[in-house]
């Protein structure tokens, strides 16, 4: 069974360390919960480049969204050419 989500996938570890917190803190602000939650675990991996107030306000509001650059090298093949690895 497929399933579909608009909830971007987190490092449980990092849920859980933002959870313990605001049990401590229950007026904890965003920015204190994000220096515990880094953001988004895509599975496919790649780099977040969003910026951190864009971050914020998608955190505190519920709406907004994350761009991401995919990590890539270049192989050598010899001959001089050359392979982009995704």
């Amino acid at each position: 069974v497929g399933m579909a989500t608009s909830i971007p996938p987190h490092n449980p570890a990092e849920l859980i360390d933002a959870c313990l917190h605001l049990i401590k803190t229950p007026n904890a602000r965003t920015e204190t919960l994000l220096g515990l939650v880094k953001g988004p675990d895509f599975p496919t991996g790649g780099v977040l480049i969003e910026p951190a107030a864009s971050m914020i306000e998608a955190y505190a509001t519920g709406r907004g969204g994350f761009r991401l650059r995919a990590r890539w090298t270049a192989e050598d093949l010899g001959r001089g050419r050359y392979q982009i690895v995704v």
